[in-house]
């Protein structure tokens, strides 16, 4: 086998001066970048989305806060949800109806079996507190009224399906009426109110109210989209549906 001689060391003595202006000329180059004086400012630490000033000193909040921490790895910590509907909006519904779904959850006779570990690891306490928590959270502002483009027709035939099959329960303003069990539809998003609707149509549904498979029964797939596109376009806050 033949064996190689290792470089002359002249070889290394004529490289050295030019490894030496290379770092030399990276050094000059970091500086020069450091030292611009347009170069932004390295931006704030976002805030802490857990705690909404006016209530952080409630001991009661801050344990339905803590609560939440753990429904915000799906939910997000503005309660906003998935604009796809695969996951719905919680923030500003009423604290009644979220205690009595998280209940039904953790005795597993609400069918979403995804949310069972997370309801069943709550005391009753940790459940009023996060249902009170999730109530005091405000319309996330990421979270759009309404969905995409939807023509007049398709609104209008909405809002007459709102005011003849969803109201009396519902409210005028999709607003919910926690003594009927009727949660709050207004701004919730659309993907997630028609898979609902379609939902409560099938019949092996079992925690499906009877009431409202009386009425998602007769509704037809564009019935769905049309009680959809309207009832996600209405700001509980507003008294206008958006455009």
């Amino acid at each position: 086998m033949t064996r190689r001689s290792p470089p002359h060391p002249s070889a290394w003595t004529a490289l050295a001066p030019l490894a030496a202006l290379a770092a030399l000329a990276a050094l000059a180059l970091l500086a020069t970048a450091c030292d611009r004086p347009d170069r932004a400012p390295a931006p704030p630490p976002p805030a802490d989305p857990w705690v909404l000033e006016s209530r952080a000193a409630d001991p009661r909040w801050a344990v339905g806060r803590d609560a939440f921490r753990t429904c915000a790895s799906c939910h997000l910590a503005d309660g906003g949800g998935r604009p796809d509907g695969a996951i719905p909006r919680l923030a500003g519904q009423h604290a009644a109806i979220l205690d009595k779904r998280l209940r039904a959850l953790r005795d597993g006779t609400r069918d979403v079996p995804a949310m069972w570990p997370f309801a069943r690891a709550l005391s009753d306490d940790e459940v009023r507190a996060v249902a009170d928590y999730i109530a005091s959270l405000p319309r996330p502002t990421r979270v759009p009224i309404g969905t995409g483009s939807a023509d007049d027709a398709t609104v209008l035939a909405g809002s007459t399906l709102a005011t003849t099959r969803c109201a009396a329960c519902h409210g005028p303003r999709g607003e919910g009426n926690p003594a009927l069990g009727a949660p709050r539809l207004c701004g919730q998003h659309f993907g997630y109110l028609v898979r609902r609707l379609t939902e409560m149509s099938e019949p092996g549904r079992a925690d499906v109210d009877p009431r409202m498979r009386a009425i998602a029964v007769t509704l037809t797939a564009e019935d769905r989209v049309a009680a959809g596109t309207f009832l996600s376009r209405l700001d509980c806050d507003a008294d206008e549906v958006s455009p």
